[in-house]
C-alpha cells in the first residue's frame, strides 16, 4: 500500500465537485500516486470563493522526500501544467 496520495478538495455542494473530479483523475495516473480521491472540505477558501474553485493536495505523506520534489523545478512545472489542463 502506498502511503503517498493525490486528493483534490472541493466545497460542498458547490459547482466545483466536477472540477475536482476531472482534476483527481487527470493527476493520479501523472504524478504516480494513491487516488485518494475528490473529497468535501468545508475550508474558507472553497466556502467564500465565488466561482467553482478546488484545493489539491499532491504526494500527501511523503513528510521527508516533499521539499526535495518541490525545489525540482521541471516537476513543479509538470504538476501545474496537468492541474490547469485538467
Amino acid at each position: 500500500m502506498r502511503t503517498h496520495g493525490t486528493e483534490v478538495y472541493h466545497y460542498p455542494g458547490g459547482a466545483g465537485k466536477r472540477l475536482a473530479t476531472c482534476l483527481q483523475v487527470q493527476m493520479v495516473p501523472e504524478l504516480s500516486t494513491a487516488d485518494w480521491g475528490a473529497k468535501n472540505a468545508n475550508f474558507q477558501v472553497l466556502r467564500e470563493t465565488d466561482c467553482p474553485v478546488v484545493l489539491g493536495s499532491f504526494w500527501y505523506g511523503w513528510k521527508n522526500a516533499l521539499p526535495n520534489l518541490l525545489t525540482r523545478r521541471a516537476l513543479t512545472t509538470h504538476i501545474a501544467v496537468v492541474f490547469c489542463s485538467g
